[in-house]
């Protein structure tokens, strides 16, 4: 997979991936259903300051394993082939991690997917599904779309 600074790309923005996906300090949403969870939640959040657990990850790489599709559908086929991205911003800046790149052969349809790794340095601003590869005047629609998070190695190092 190759890598390269977002502003190089003309990249159009396909998907926000959801916070709790990336961010170790945001709950994930299905747990906060349980009552008992959620008044841990509240009381964690009502704290005067932070427990001496919560690790920083300052200048500290992670890196994170996802799997990523989506399904694109084209009003005109496009001459060029079209690339699936993501998109991370963190304390270094934004780049992007190459998913897959396909050409739309014989229809209007495509499917991007792959498995791809994310190294980023300290904390992660946002996560983007991005495809690249067409003109601004090129029609298309989002049929469907696939993010998961495989594994994740952090280094972490407490707040000095």
């Amino acid at each position: 997979m190759s890598r390269m600074p977002a502003n190089l790309l003309k990249m159009r923005v396909i998907y926000d991936l959801p916070v709790h996906l990336y961010r170790q300090d945001q709950p994930d949403p299905e747990t906060m259903k349980s009552p008992g969870a959620r008044l841990s939640f509240l009381k964690f959040l009502r704290q005067d300051k932070a427990p001496e657990s919560i690790l920083t990850l300052t200048n500290n790489k992670r890196k994170m394993d996802f799997n990523a599709a989506i399904w694109l559908e084209f009003a005109e086929s496009p001459d060029k082939p079209i690339s699936l991205w993501l998109m991370c911003e963190d304390e270094k800046g934004c780049h992007a991690e190459l998913v897959d790149e396909q050409r739309v052969l014989g229809g209007t349809s495509l499917m991007l997917s792959g498995n791809v790794r994310v190294t980023a340095r300290g904390e992660i601003k946002s996560l983007r599904l991005a495809c690249a590869g067409f003109a601004d005047e090129v029609r298309f629609r989002l049929g469907d779309h696939h993010v998961k998070l495989l594994s994740e190695n952090a280094a972490h190092r407490r707040a000095s």
